[in-house]
């Protein structure tokens, strides 16, 4: 319940008063409660905020999965591909999880600046699908990692050749980084890319690092691959001269589709490998179909498998220093 009372508006001379209503809420009654939650928010309350006239969730924008993330050569050959391909802008950027801008900027990278190329970012990725095309004369001949690393170079505060005086002085990642004012993984980064060190873990050994650092644990990764890699290449020999083989184990259903493999240390007792492996099927199974609400009546046992579930077996052996598989017998 409301009290109304009557007002005039001030007016300039030779004008007629206009009377004006004003509501005032009375103390008592509904007058004095205090307005709908919903309706005493902004629309630019924002994402997951209640809309104005209704208590329904305003749609809350989402951004892509890949926007904003940092691109690497995998994603990058996928994108190559794309184009090649005849994909849409759209399309890639769907396949991607990225914004049609990303795309196209990503596209424009991949174009060499200066005299001859274009400017206009759209023309920018004409003239990339055009030098990729499946069906132009330059499919499989033009060089964009060549022109992604001339992007790179440029946003870089530094050129190849002081990145070089400092490597031959071999002045400190941290104090190098820090002068530059970048991390240090993505100095590491430009002296592997523009060919003055071979991995993270020779600039590491060379300049030094900062502890507990991502660029710091993949160094240690790398250098214990590499002592990995040393002490196979030292495997020792048997009589015969010759390392001695390692017995692989591999099961493959009805439609050629590989379920299991296993490395074994030796091949010999490939019966007993097998049966073991059967047992272990049969039990998968088996609490597979306890998981479905239909437990069997009976243990399921390696003999009983059916025959959809069943496993062909093959074994075979590989020696440490041989990457090749020789196949030996099937089971």
């Amino acid at each position: 319940m409301t009290a109304t009372t009557t007002t005039t508006q001030t007016s300039r001379p030779g004008t007629r008063a206009i009377p004006w209503i004003v509501r005032r809420p009375m103390l008592n009654g509904g007058g004095n409660r205090r307005p709908h939650p919903a309706r005493s928010r902004p629309d630019t309350a924002w994402p997951g905020s209640m809309d104005r006239v209704s208590d329904t969730p305003a749609r809350t924008r989402t951004r892509p999965a890949g926007a904003g993330g940092r691109w690497n050569d995998t994603e990058d050959a996928q994108l190559v591909r794309e184009l090649a391909a005849g994909l849409t802008i759209a399309d890639i950027a769907k396949s991607h999880n990225r914004t049609r801008g990303a795309i196209e900027s990503r596209c424009s990278r991949m174009v060499p600046e200066g005299e001859g190329f274009p400017d206009a970012i759209g023309e920018r990725v004409n003239w990339l699908r055009d030098r990729l095309s499946v069906y132009g004369p330059t499919a499989g001949v033009y060089d964009w990692r060549q022109a992604l690393s001339q992007a790179r170079a440029k946003t870089f505060p530094a050129t190849t050749e002081e990145l070089r005086a400092a490597w031959q002085q071999r002045e400190p990642l941290p104090q190098l980084a820090a002068r530059l004012n970048v991390r240090e993984g993505e100095v590491a980064r430009q002296l592997v890319r523009r060919g003055i060190a071979t991995d993270a873990a020779t600039v590491v050994t060379h300049l030094g690092v900062t502890r507990d650092t991502p660029l710091a644990r993949r160094a240690s990764a790398l250098t214990a691959a590499g002592a990995d890699e040393a002490t196979r290449d030292q495997a020792p020999f048997d009589d015969a001269g010759a390392t001695s083989p390692l017995g692989v184990l591999i099961g493959v259903d009805s439609a050629g589709i590989v379920r299991h493999v296993s490395l074994h240390t030796s091949p010999t007792d490939v019966t007993a490998i097998q049966e073991q492996q059967a047992e272990r099927l049969a039990a998968a199974v088996l609490g597979a179909r306890r998981l479905e609400g239909a437990a069997p009546t009976a243990p399921v046992t390696a003999g009983d498998v059916r025959i959809e579930e069943a496993l062909t077996w093959y074994v075979t052996e590989r020696r440490p220093n041989d990457p090749s598989v020789k196949p030996i017998r099937k089971h």
